[in-house]
């Protein structure tokens, strides 16, 4: 049966007044209303069982003490706090005349202390897990009580008292929370749910409002939960992180020694499997804080950097075929890309991992170009001193190579590199193989010997064509060649060598002197004024105003 605060209060004075009636000589105020022998001496017992004698303000402690301790209801607990309010007890300690009330302060707060302690929720024992559901029911506990508490309790000041005393026992739970974490997902979920806590949106620093109820009064609490959360939460990444790539690299390893299946799951499961894991954790991370991102980025930075050389490290060892290769430029390209969007262009180690990026494509694609360029100079050695059929044999074998390539959308780019790798190389083995066989005998089996590279050259271009679209660079070449072969006239030949040393610099280099001297039809004064010439032009338009202007503009002074 509910009673009032006046009854209450009237009963415990009823009480002090037999003990005294005991202990001395009748009294004749007994009928008297307790409320107006509040500033009277009482005889009562304190926590050690001595007797003193209660001030008004021991009658209001005890009172307050009460009220926290029972379930006391919501008029009896405004009648504390205006006893309290009247008493001018003032827990900051700044205000107030009365040095005997300031002097109570400690019992106060340590009422409010012992009552946070005897209402806060049941910490989840080693074998239950915590779950959201388990975090905000016990924040709504802790609501109730609050705010069932701040009306009574606002105008005796205690309240912020009240909501630190909470604030600090989350925290030491939460702590607790974070310590007994053994996973990443569970150390950013406590990461998370403080973070929706206590910054949401609509919060507007109220103390009174549920949503708003453990606003923090003390950063540092909040601080340095935050940092040390952190902390634990990169150290469980770290160990995750190192762990996961150095799976995806041994699962990588049987497959990329014997890589014979073409399907595209077999091609992108190392590029896909670490972007895709260090992407998650990343864009995880940014629900949290953008320095929580911008920390887990570099973590990732670096772990990717120590998977790329162990990566490296495996490729080199291998023996690899083409489709190998095609797998090892693929996932290099893809990684490359990926590294771009996340490294810092002024971290030393990242820089590093880019260009172990970029020499193992390289290395890669040299591999597979020498793949191409062994079958070609097999078949065109007895292609110029046999027959022609060993031509065809060449195209036959190397369309069948280009023909593994996996058809996959992602992977174009990767097989145009591949076919203009194999173009490339079977262009340079022709001109290599055709200058090792005497021009005469070449001239005497097939009298035109430009007009038979031209053939040649579109016949390369038809088949590689078929392969992606190869570009007609290669057969430009192989063509200006043959032209080249067939000209006997010194001015004509300048144009056409300064044309290709304006277009083509490094192939010109390297084939139109040996060509020249290879056919012999000029004098060596002659075949050096031709390409001295040539280089003449090349060099005026490189180092010119970077216009790349019609080579016949300047040949025109220089035919002579």
């Amino acid at each position: 049966m509910k009673r009032s605060f006046k009854t209450l209060f009237k009963k415990k004075c009823q009480d002090r007044q037999e003990e005294r009636l005991v202990s001395s000589e009748p009294s004749g105020a007994a009928d008297e209303d307790p409320r107006q022998q509040t500033d009277c001496p009482m005889n009562t017992t304190d926590q050690f069982g001595a007797d003193t004698q209660m001030s008004p303000q021991d009658t209001i402690l005890s009172i307050f003490i009460d009220t926290l301790a029972g379930d006391t209801y919501l008029q009896e607990l405004k009648a504390t706090a205006e006893q309290v309010k009247q008493c001018d007890i003032i827990p900051d300690g700044n205000e107030g005349s009365d040095s005997y009330s300031q002097f109570r302060l400690k019992d106060y707060l340590t009422a409010v202390e012992m009552f946070v302690h005897n209402n806060f929720p049941a910490l989840p024992t080693n074998s239950q897990p915590y779950t959201g559901e388990y975090l905000n029911d016990a924040m709504s506990f802790i609501c109730n009580k609050v705010t069932g508490l701040v009306p009574v309790l606002e105008d005796s000041r205690l309240v912020n008292y009240l909501l630190d005393s909470y604030n600090r026992r989350l925290f030491s739970m939460l702590r607790f929370l974070m310590d007994r974490s053994s996973s990443v997902k569970d150390s950013l979920f406590l990461l998370q749910w403080v973070k929706n806590t206590y910054f949401r949106q609509a919060h507007k620093a109220c103390l009174i409002t549920q949503n708003c109820v453990l606003s923090v009064s003390d950063p540092l609490l909040l601080a340095d939960w935050l940092e040390y959360s952190k902390q634990k939460f990169l150290t469980l990444l770290q160990e995750n992180i190192s762990t996961t790539l150095h799976s995806i690299l041994q699962h990588d390893e049987p497959n990329g020694v014997c890589c014979d299946d073409s399907s595209e799951e077999a091609f992108i499961q190392v590029q896909l499997d670490v972007i895709q894991f260090l992407n998650a954790h990343i864009q995880a991370s940014k629900t949290v804080s953008h320095t929580l991102k911008t920390a887990v980025q570099r973590l990732c930075c670096d772990e990717l950097h120590s998977f790329i050389q162990r990566y490296v490290n495996a490729q080199r060892a291998n023996k690899a075929n083409l489709l190998s290769h095609f797998r090892t430029i693929y996932t290099c390209r893809q990684l490359r890309s990926y590294a771009l969007s996340i490294i810092d262009s002024n971290n030393n180690t990242d820089s590093s991992t880019v260009l172990m990026l970029e020499n193992m494509e390289t290395q890669s694609l040299f591999s597979a170009q020498q793949l191409f360029a062994n079958i070609a100079k097999d078949n065109l050695k007895k292609y110029f001193t046999k027959e022609d059929g060993h031509l065809n044999n060449m195209m036959i074998i190397s369309q069948k190579m280009l023909a593994t390539l996996p058809h996959m959308e992602q992977g174009e780019e990767t097989k145009e590199l591949i076919v203009k790798a194999a173009y490339h190389s079977v262009t340079r083995a022709y001109l290599q193989c055709l200058m090792q066989r005497k021009y005469k005998k070449l001239e005497k089996r097939w009298n035109d010997v430009g007009k038979k590279i031209m053939c040649d050259a579109e016949l390369f271009h038809s088949k590689f064509a078929k392969q992606n679209g190869s570009d007609d660079e290669q057969k430009i070449v192989l063509l200006k060649m043959g032209e080249i072969l067939q000209c006997r006239h010194v001015d004509t030949l300048k144009l056409i060598c300064s044309e290709l040393y304006v277009t083509f610099p490094e192939e010109s280099e390297e084939y139109i002197p040996a060509l020249l001297y290879w056919r012999g039809a000029l004098s060596r004064r002659q075949i050096k004024k031709i390409i001295h010439v040539s280089r003449d032009v090349e060099d005026h338009v490189r180092n010119g105003d970077h216009l790349r202007p019609h080579p016949h503009v300047y040949c025109c002074c220089c035919l002579c």
